[in-house]
């Protein structure tokens, strides 16, 4: 059998970064939940009943305007002819529809991490790697009254190369390849691997990208940890085609401006970080290595152009952010420049295991790396929307799902403001409510 990862010693010492999420995770997952908020089960309408919401400010998608809402059985809908049969005073909160994280791993079935994520509005998610046994689990924890997830399931990466290191924390190596990664190394694997993940059906296809530029010699310098190698950049327009034309959207994993355009020019629909977010020697604190010190001291490396920007505007292409884990650097603040000036819709996503979207949005705009309208708007509109294309969400218009974000105060004005929602609403059942509930509610006749 091929080789997933190499398996000397220092393959299966990841950096201290790398492992704090995970043992935070843990932690959380058994510490409990001690919220802000009233956590019974969710309220939800009978159907057939309207809810008026009432006293709050709604986005516009340019601020927020003072109005009354009403739902009935999960949508949106006009005032009602009489009265309604429950109206909730929001008390002056300002609404935003619910917020997605673009790119996560960890709250994948895990109940403290979604009570988290409910916590502080994030109703949707993008899963971009998981094993494929998750299947079995999905059902159960991300349905009505959760975190709603696409999951891209095992990704398609190269043998030895990223992230197959990562299975060996939990999987016998024989086992990586085809649980939590497949592995292409030659183009005739493509369509027996193909095959395989078909019959899984993940929601996207996840491809890993890494220094595509010096791919030869990543293949042969066993120096260099599995954490920065990555897929043939030879095998990506075929990997793309083909998942395509079985229905799949694309994902890859990037790590310098090289692996953005060949993404790009393979037509992927995400590139699920932006170059730069993790330089050098980021994932192993190997600083001493020549060539990972070498990625660090040129940041050339890392800049987007402005023409391969442009190709992903006109292509309809997808980034997510993923920067709030790094520091906020100049190659950063730059290509966010360069994405913002040529149009590419830029998704909020952390790929942060102990932190979410909310975090990553926040951290964006107090380094000024975004304005907070920028940054608001993707959060709770263009993410959601991209996660889950098919479905009326970001919006408050007639028929669209009435799932949403009541915050304390406008976010445009204090970003952090997005950090103390007060009611979390999910298709008109309401997850959050301010502890004491004394907004709620006067009852009408049904």
């Amino acid at each position: 059998m091929t080789s997933v990862v190499s398996t000397h010693d220092s393959a299966l010492k990841p950096s201290s970064a790398i492992l704090r999420p995970l043992v935070a995770a843990a932690a959380l997952a058994n510490a409990g939940f001690l919220g802000f908020y009233a956590t019974a089960p969710a309220q939800e309408p009978t159907s057939g009943e309207t809810t008026a919401f009432v006293n709050g400010s709604w986005y516009d998608g340019n601020g927020f305007v003072p109005r009354s809402m009403y739902v009935r059985d999960g949508v949106f809908v006009d005032a009602p002819s009489g009265e309604p049969t429950t109206t909730i005073d929001l008390e002056g909160a300002v609404v935003l529809p619910a917020f997605a994280e673009a790119h996560h791993h960890m709250v994948l079935c895990e109940p403290g991490r979604i009570e988290s994520f409910i916590d502080a509005g994030i109703l949707y998610a993008a899963i971009l790697n998981a094993r494929v046994s998750s299947r079995s689990c999905q059902a159960e924890f991300h349905g009505d009254g959760s975190v709603e997830i696409v999951n891209a399931l095992a990704g398609i990466t190269a043998s030895e190369a990223h992230p197959s290191q990562i299975g060996l924390y939990f999987l016998e190596e024989d086992d990586v390849d085809g649980e939590w990664v497949h592995v292409i190394d030659e183009a005739e694997d493509l369509d027996r691997v193909l095959a395989r993940i078909e019959a899984v059906r993940p929601d996207l296809l996840k491809i890993f990208l890494s220094y595509t530029e010096d791919y030869a010699q990543l293949r042969t310098d066993k120096t260099i940890e599995p954490w920065y190698r990555g897929l043939d950049p030879a095998m990506v327009p075929d990997i793309v085609r083909k998942a395509h034309s079985m229905g799949l959207r694309v994902a890859a994993h990037v790590m310098s401006a090289t692996d953005f355009e060949v993404a790009v020019d393979a037509g992927v629909d995400l590139v699920a970080h932006l170059p730069g977010f993790a330089p050098g020697a980021a994932f192993t604190d190997d600083e001493e290595h020549p060539y990972l010190s070498a990625l660090e001291s040129d940041p050339d490396r890392y800049r987007v152009s402005g023409k391969v920007a442009a190709r992903a505007a006109e292509r309809g292409i997808s980034v997510a952010t993923t920067v709030s884990g790094g520091s906020p650097t100049a190659a950063i603040a730059e290509n966010l420049r360069t994405l913002r000036d040529a149009g590419v819709r830029l998704l909020i996503g952390s790929d942060r295991g102990e932190f979410h979207s909310v975090d990553e949005a926040v951290f964006l705009v107090e380094h000024d790396l975004m304005p907070a309208d920028e940054v608001v708007q993707p959060l709770a509109v263009t993410t959601p929307r991209f996660l889950f294309p098919e479905r009326a969400i970001g919006s408050f218009g007639p028929g669209a799902e009435a799932t949403f974000v009541a915050l304390r105060a406008d976010p445009l004005v204090d970003i952090g403001n997005l950090r103390v929602p007060l009611w979390v609403v999910q298709r008109g059942a309401v997850l959050r409510q301010p502890q004491p509930a004394k907004q709620v509610l006067t009852q009408g006749q049904p």
